[in-house]
């Protein structure tokens, strides 16, 4: 999603929701993920840490099965020796089910919708009121990627009913699949590759254990799989 709303200036995307809540609250201008994936961005939120350090390239489910580096402790951890309440929610995608720490409370560990999700973690916080202690609350929403159609499982809506395509007509168009943006591709795909090399980044320095990085790795163009073989 990124600065993709109407609060960022966007004219074509509607969304009052979070226009209000980024101006009853804080709308951040110089924020960027650590990863285009969700997995190993969230993880770098809640240690602080690159993917490259935490460990986390991928998602950690399966048949990728990404693990953090042994020692990379998660935010709530800390906050619990400093006498915080912890209390998670949700499905957490965050890190790998046995290296996950243990939270005070647990909301619920189902995939709620995110409105009931959001009414469990107002009881938390009414519990917690005039308690005193600090706390750490961290409600795990379903991503929101899938673009189903309300009440209908499973069902993708229309791309009408997704976006303005009549006021923007380019609202769903894939640049990177057109051949006119190949070099511009290609430029980027180079020059990502030097940066990695240049800075050591061990997805170079050996064989990645998953199939993500493998079906990754077969769909670069020829081209840069050769440039990357001659270094």
């Amino acid at each position: 999603m990124g600065r993709h709303l109407s609060c960022y200036g966007r004219e074509t995307v509607v969304s009052p929701n979070l226009d209000r809540l980024a101006g009853e609250g804080v709308l951040l201008e110089r924020c960027f993920s650590t990863s285009p994936i969700c997995g190993p961005s969230r993880a770098s939120l809640v240690t602080g840490l690159h993917p490259q350090n935490h460990g986390a390239y991928g998602l950690m489910s399966p048949p990728w099965n990404w693990r953090w580096k042994p020692g990379v402790r998660h935010m709530s951890e800390r906050l619990k020796e400093a006498g915080y309440v912890t209390a998670v929610g949700g499905v957490r995608h965050e890190v790998a089910r046995e290296q996950r720490p243990e939270f005070d409370a647990v909301l619920t560990q189902e995939e709620l919708p995110a409105r009931k999700l959001a009414e469990a973690a107002e009881g938390f916080l009414r519990e917690r009121a005039g308690d005193g202690r600090p706390f750490y609350l961290q409600p795990c929403f379903q991503r929101p990627a899938p673009m189903a159609q309300p009440h209908v499982k499973g069902q993708i809506a229309p791309l009408t009913e997704l976006y303005d395509l009549e006021a923007d007509p380019m609202e769903f168009v894939n640049l990177a699949e057109s051949p006119k943006h190949a070099e511009i591709r290609w430029e980027l795909d180079r020059g990502l590759f030097a940066h990695l090399r240049r800075h050591g980044d061990p997805i170079l320095n050996s064989p990645m254990p998953t199939p993500y990085w493998q079906q990754t790795h077969a769909d670069l163009p020829r081209e840069v799989r050769e440039q990357y073989a001659r270094g």
